[in-house]
């Protein structure tokens, strides 16, 4: 029972800090001229997310 309460602890902080990531390389691609949708196609993640992590009104789950 104690590995698996571990590995799921590791693994929110994994999936995280993956998200994360993804959250600053949308923004560091918006900022260099990308448009939303160009974004969203290229990364794979809605372009209703990627438009709140734009705008600010989202951030990655914790």
């Amino acid at each position: 029972m104690c590995g698996k309460v571990i590995r799921t602890t590791t693994d929110d902080i994994y999936d995280n800090g993956v998200e994360c990531g993804k959250m600053e390389l949308v923004l560091n691609m918006y900022k260099n001229g990308m448009s939303a949708d160009a974004i969203a196609k290229m990364v794979q993640i809605s372009l209703e997310t990627i438009t709140q992590w734009i705008s600010g009104t989202a951030k990655p789950a914790r």
